[in-house]
């Protein structure tokens, strides 16, 4: 939810007026409804429905309702408000573009996101010809960015996040638009977004701060993708210091920091490291997640592989095993994620000499994850290789 929401008429008066009890205590659930309440009354008694200042108590009570997580309640006071800023001559562009956006956010959380973006639409255009450098206009391209992002267009996700970024280096924004560029595999543009993202940390809190830590695990992985290990397993000891000096290391952030340095260890061949970390970062996820996570399956699966790897076979299967029930859960059966697993899985009973479950884990993951990532991914060629191989017998 937004912070820092505008009010737009209550009034030292107002405010003395509530304190001394004008407000309807069977309508307020609060002193502060009471008296966003007692001001809507005293304007409408005062200066009338259609009043300009009625309409701003309006969109204070929805917002105040709002704020409260009460958004089918808002709502109304929202709406009504909202046709009287339209009415108004001569119009007032900043109260119509925060009654927008205000009664944008109650649809959301009702789940109209298609209403929701219609109505932020018309307020950042609203802004945008009254006062285009206002840097509070970013949050309104970073809400469409996400919107956009959520619906499957991660295209038109970009060009609301870079519209904002022009106003604003946020940090936020700039993780998750470098996470849209991973997608698309570039990684250096996610790189250096990444680093943005890192300086606006440092300039607003410090490099001590779980921000900078979350930007350094997200450089982390991507060095380690670039087979750059080293510099990889010193951002996560930076980040994992971090974590343990601020908010401790018992939270989802600090578990994803650890794994992903237990992965890290594994690239650099110090099994017993890695093994460490990861039983570390499991146990925190299994206390701090919900059972059927998928970031508790991630690192399952991570710790079955370094047992893979070290031909520890009976205690990897369970944990791939394990893995797998909860992608299929969280994630859906024809998920990449599934694929993978069932991949792994096969080589596992391939390696333990069950060459015929091995070889339907290998058809299996083939077509999961064809579907999921096309013909031409590489790791879909590779697992193409390996049925074609497959001995006549297990057809």
């Amino acid at each position: 939810m937004r912070v820092g929401r505008q009010l737009l008429a209550l009034s030292t008066t107002a405010i003395l007026g509530a304190a001394v009890g004008r407000a309807d205590p069977a309508q307020a659930t609060s002193p502060f409804e009471a008296l966003f309440r007692d001001a809507l009354s005293r304007r409408e008694a005062q200066d009338g429905p259609a009043s300009p200042k009625t309409a701003a108590a309006l969109h204070d009570l929805g917002a105040f309702l709002l704020a409260q997580d009460r958004p089918q309640e808002a709502e109304p006071y929202l709406r009504r408000s909202l046709t009287r800023f339209e009415a108004a001559e001569p119009a007032d562009a900043e109260a119509l573009a925060a009654g927008l956006e205000d009664l944008a956010e109650a649809r959301l959380a009702q789940g109209d996101g298609e209403q929701s973006e219609s109505l932020l639409r018309r307020a950042l255009a609203l802004r945008l010809e009254t006062s285009p450098q206002r840097t509070d206009n970013a949050e309104l391209y970073f809400r469409l960015a996400s919107l956009r992002s959520a619906k499957g267009d991660p295209d038109d996700a970009e060009q609301f996040y870079r519209g904002g970024l022009a106003l604003s280096e946020d940090p936020g924004a700039l993780v998750r638009l470098a996470a849209l560029r991973e997608a698309h595999n570039d990684l250096s543009g996610s790189e250096a977004l990444y680093r943005r993202a890192l300086v606006a940390v440092e300039a607003a809190h410090g490099r001590d701060h779980p921000q900078a830590a979350l930007a350094l695990n997200n450089l982390a992985y991507l060095a380690s993708l670039a087979d750059r290990p080293e510099e990889a397993d010193r951002l996560l000891a930076e980040a994992v210091a971090i974590y343990e000096g601020t908010t401790g290391l018992h939270t989802p952030d600090a578990a994803a920091a650890l794994d992903n340095r237990g992965n890290v260890q594994r690239q650099l061949g110090d099994f017993a490291a890695a093994e460490k970390l990861l039983l570390q970062a499991l146990e925190i996820r299994r206390e701090t997640l919900p059972p059927d996570h998928p970031d508790l399956a991630s690192t399952l699966n991570n710790l079955g592989g370094l047992y893979h790897v070290q031909n520890r076979l009976t205690e990897a299967e369970p944990l791939y095993r394990q893995a797998l029930e909860i992608q299929k859960g969280a994630l859906g059966e024809q998920s990449p994620e599934v694929g993978q697993t069932i991949y792994n899985l096969a080589h596992l009973c391939w390696a333990a000499g069950r060459r015929e479950e091995g070889a339907r884990l290998f058809r299996q993951a083939y077509a999961t994850l064809t579907a999921a990532y096309g013909e031409q991914d590489p790791l879909v060629a590779e697992i193409r290789g390996i049925v074609e191989r497959l001995p006549p017998g297990n057809q």
